[in-house]
């Protein structure tokens, strides 16, 4: 071994063996803390504002926003007298160039649009899904908790209008498939006897 690293081996064994520690006590008056905790800090104040107007005016209008959208789909649309077939093309045109996404993908479930607030139209979807499987029921009208409370599965709701919109609907109860042949959306609007 190289005689340097002997000699530092040597001091490191040497020192460590003089090095000690033990409590010399107090010296000096020592304080207690007068600071408040932090975490209780935050706790008060929070506590301060949630019994505030101005938590209470957040709360209160948090709740009427999710009220208002959550259970509640209030479109009305009115049940047809004929019932009538029409297409709407998918295509978009994306970089100056059409696409439809049925030359992609193949969409086999139906979109069943009703208004569960009318008797006859939820009748009819009860009915209608016990006939046919691969639906995806979307209410137009009606509370979306009874609703899938009734029909014991999910749905789902048009609450914007935006399915609406799309397919172009005046009318419920509403089936949209994909026409296979045409590539477009099938809309067939249902007259309930």
């Amino acid at each position: 071994m190289n005689t340097k690293k002997i000699f530092l081996l040597f001091c490191g064994v040497f020192f460590c063996a003089l090095v000690s520690a033990k409590n010399c006590g107090t010296f000096g008056q020592t304080y207690p803390v007068i600071e408040q905790n932090f975490l209780m800090f935050v706790k008060e104040k929070l506590t301060d504002w949630m019994h505030s107007d101005q938590y209470q005016q957040l709360k209160n209008r948090q709740v009427n926003t999710v009220k208002k959208h959550l259970h509640i789909v209030n479109h009305r649309f009115t049940p047809t007298n004929v019932s009538r077939v029409y297409f709407i093309d998918p295509t978009q045109t994306i970089n100056h160039q059409p696409i439809n996404p049925f030359d992609r993908i193949t969409y086999r479930k139906r979109l069943v649009f009703v208004d569960t607030d009318d008797k006859a139209q939820l009748a009819w979807l009860k009915q209608f899904l016990t006939k046919w499987e691969n639906n995806t029921v979307i209410i137009v009208g009606g509370s979306v908790g009874k609703t899938q409370k009734t029909l014991g599965q999910r749905i789902f709701a048009d609450q914007t209008g935006e399915f609406a919109d799309y397919f172009h609907l005046t009318h419920a109860p509403v089936i949209a498939k994909e026409n296979f042949e045409k590539k477009q959306w099938q809309v067939e609007e249902i007259k309930i006897d």
